[in-house]
């Protein structure tokens, strides 16, 4: 018999489904000489601090570094995990071989290892690797499996992030939080939680100290027979210097007043005049960063991490290729999958294709280029076409975005006519452009055809801006100048991250890069599968605050980067060596061993700056009003509004109003941030949407008693 060992159960009913194993067991499918069973992700964690050294349940510096000699694993409490692994084991005391078919990364490959290590087995092992769980990929992965000697280096690396982020996580966490916190809650720090930060403290840093510069600008409005258009005055380069000289950025207004003065009523003529076709081709297919990006600033309410979830879902429901991926090319060997997926949308993708599209397949590079995919290629949907209709409106919003790339790949390029148009009155020149989409192309599959996709969120100089005009410009033709305008502008600030350019940062290491060829393998702030639940973490740990898409850092999330005394741990590039030799131990360059050498000196001299310095972080304490029993803020904690004298020892305070106050849960509803801001207040709350216990509902006005113990309803209005 030869067991199986998948991530998930959806996964192993999938698996069984193609090999025909039809006998539904307990933890497990069987059948046609196989057993196929599963584990719920990781069903072992490394060892706690404690668990080493009772010691250590005492946070102190003075115990730091915590470098264990072997890092050691311990199976999770829970009920369920504890029966699925004794399962497995079973299964593997009579299996002939193993097959490892957890997911198809790093992580699957430690998960698998985890639980092998703790079998006590020496049966073989095979390794199952897939992009997609298709029944035509799983039976070509079973066909062609890999040993376990081709998987050794992707698992030394699992293994070598694990203890390299337990190893930092927790020395680093104990050290800032004993040292610089100065209320003493945990300040939660990481190999790459700190550069994340960091890079939203730059980009704020030079947002608070950007100084304005003034500039003027002189805008003509003409009349022509045809219509109307407008030019923006240019002085050209002088003579002997380049074309890129000329300027239509003044200091100062005056001398553009006496040129409008000069300027308005006259006639003039088109003296030059150029119309290109332009062809513009898709953006490239999406990585996962790509498209929580895309989504995150297209949509409104997306996060990265639900990006990931729905993601997952379609690739676990076998709709589209595995999701974790940092590849924006297909495989040379995909492309007959990809053919096939292409006629299955054509047939099947109801609401995808506009009519008037055609798709022609084709076996370009800007596709197919093996020498760019790395582990996994780009995202694509599978020969498996789901009802559009029938997914949840989340799943139908990503799938169809990943179908609609995909297609472009496939149709016509947009095609625009560019014009460029100078415009003389007397001796003064005026420059207009002029951009006209003319053939949507691809475009058609966009929700906004005329809208740029991918293009960045740096928008173009508006001084540059292009016009769209319903008649032609020409040579020769007769204008007049109707108004003159001179404008009072100012240069302004780089703009906020939002999630879509702070992935786009941490893919990059914070650097801009227009060929992604510049950047060494793995070179990044995190993978493409952690970088969601980085973002949500130091969202949720308080060092980073959302404001719309906007991400800014806090008060604590400054002190953290002022006083942070491992200042290279904070660099993006010190992260991007750490992933990209990460990277190396996957790709068999390097010994994981001399990894861990470098992890733990690290840690070692990182934990001795610390032991030399002191700092003090505190948290911006956002008060929603004064405690009724003793008079001090009310903060929003999870479970409650609390009095911040509850930290208080030698005069604590344990006012709180709780979130599931068991009142206002009996009406149907919880208590907010905005109904206790206003029972504070004294003026009382008013609720709405309050359901009686006839089941009627209705909408109140709620007051507090003045010790806050009770409540009562206030009708007002009533007639």
């Amino acid at each position: 018999m030869k067991l199986i060992i998948a991530e998930k159960p959806s996964v192993a009913k999938s698996i069984a489904d193609v090999l025909g194993a039809t006998t539904r067991q307990d933890g497990c499918f069987s059948g046609s000489g196989y057993a196929i069973t599963f584990a719920f992700g990781h069903l072992f964690s490394l060892y706690d601090a404690t668990d080493y050294d009772p010691k250590y349940s005492t946070w102190s510096v003075d115990n730091l570094p915590i470098i264990p000699d072997v890092m050691k694993y311990k199976i999770h409490a829970d009920a369920g995990v504890k029966k699925q692994f004794k399962i497995i084991k079973t299964l593997a005391v009579d299996a002939a071989e193993i097959i490892n078919a957890c997911d198809s990364d790093r992580e699957g490959s430690l998960i698998f290892a985890e639980i092998y290590n703790a079998l006590g087995v020496t049966t073989p092992v095979k390794r199952l690797w897939v992009s997609s769980h298709t029944p035509d990929d799983l039976k070509s992965g079973m066909a062609a499996l890999k040993t376990a000697a081709q998987d050794a280096p992707l698992t030394a690396a699992g293994y070598a992030r694990q203890w390299t982020d337990w190893l930092l996580g927790i020395n680093f966490t104990v050290a800032a939080t004993k040292k610089l916190s100065a209320d003493g809650k945990m300040l939660n720090v990481g190999r790459v939680i700190l550069p994340t930060i960091y890079l939203i403290y730059l980009r704020d840093m030079e947002i608070k100290n950007f100084i304005p510069k003034k500039y003027f600008t002189l805008t003509a409005t003409f009349s022509a027979a045809e219509g109307i258009y407008s030019g923006l005055y240019i002085q050209p380069a002088a003579a002997g210097e380049s074309a890129e000289a000329s300027k239509t950025r003044f200091d100062s207004p005056s001398n553009l007043e006496k040129i409008a003065a000069e300027v308005k009523g006259q006639p003039g003529v088109i003296v030059a005049c150029a119309t290109t076709r332009e062809s513009q081709g898709p953006g490239k297919l999406f990585n996962l960063t790509d498209l929580q990006g895309h989504i995150t600033s297209r949509y409104a309410d997306w996060t990265a991490e639900k990006v990931l979830k729905c993601a997952q879902s379609l690739y676990e429901d076998k709709y589209i290729t595995y999701p974790r991926t940092s590849s924006r090319y297909l495989d040379d060997t995909q492309k007959e999958a990809a053919k096939r997926s292409l006629e299955a949308l054509k047939t099947a993708g109801q609401g995808l294709i506009p009519p008037s599209i055609p798709l022609i397949w084709h076996e370009r590079k800007s596709v197919f280029d093996s020498a760019k995919v790395d582990s996994h290629p780009a995202l694509m949907p599978t020969y498996l076409v789901p009802n559009i209709a029938g997914l949840s409106p989340d799943d139908r919003t990503i799938y169809t975005e990943i179908a609609r790339r995909f297609l472009a790949q496939f149709a016509p390029a947009a095609e625009y006519d560019k014009t460029e148009a100078i415009t003389r009155i007397k001796t003064h020149d005026f420059q207009t452009k002029v951009r006209v989409l003319v053939n949507p192309g691809w475009r058609f599959l966009s929700q906004d055809p005329v809208a740029d996709i991918d293009q960045g969120e740096d928008k173009k100089d508006e001084d540059e801006g292009s016009a769209t005009l319903d008649f032609a410009l020409r040579e020769n033709l007769a204008v007049v100048a109707k108004d003159l305008k001179a404008t009072n502008k100012e240069t302004k600030p780089p703009v906020k991250y939002t999630v879509k350019t702070l992935l786009a940062a941490m893919q990059n290491c914070g650097r801009k890069v227009e060929d992604e060829t510049q950047l060494l393998k793995g070179y990044s702030i995190g993978t493409s599968a952690t970088r969601a639940e980085i973002l949500k973490k130091i969202e949720k740990s308080g060092y980073v605050e959302i404001k719309g898409k906007n991400y800014s850092t806090t008060a604590l999330g400054i002190g953290l980067v002022e006083h942070f005394p491992v200042r290279e741990m904070l660099e993006p590039d010190f992260t991007g060596r750490l992933e990209k030799q990460l990277k190396d131990v996957e790709l068999g360059n390097m010994p994981q061993a001399a990894y861990m050498v470098i992890a733990r000196e690290i840690t070692a001299l990182g934990i001795e700056k610390f032991k030399h310095t002191s700092g003090t972080i505190r948290r911006e304490v956002k008060s929603i009003g004064k405690c009724p029993a003793c008079g001090r803020d009310i903060v929003e904690t999870p479970k409650a509004f609390s009095c911040v004298g509850y930290q208080d020892k030698t005069n604590q305070c344990k006012f709180a109003l709780w979130k599931d106050d068991h009142w206002f849960a009996s009406l149907g509803k919880k208590l907010t941030a905005t109904t206790a801001k206003g029972l504070l207040s004294g003026r009382g709350a008013m609720v709405k949407g309050l359901t009686s216990k006839a089941g009627k509902k209705f909408d109140a006005k709620v007051i507090m008693s003045k010790d806050g113990e009770r409540w009562k309803f206030s009708f007002e209005n009533r007639n």
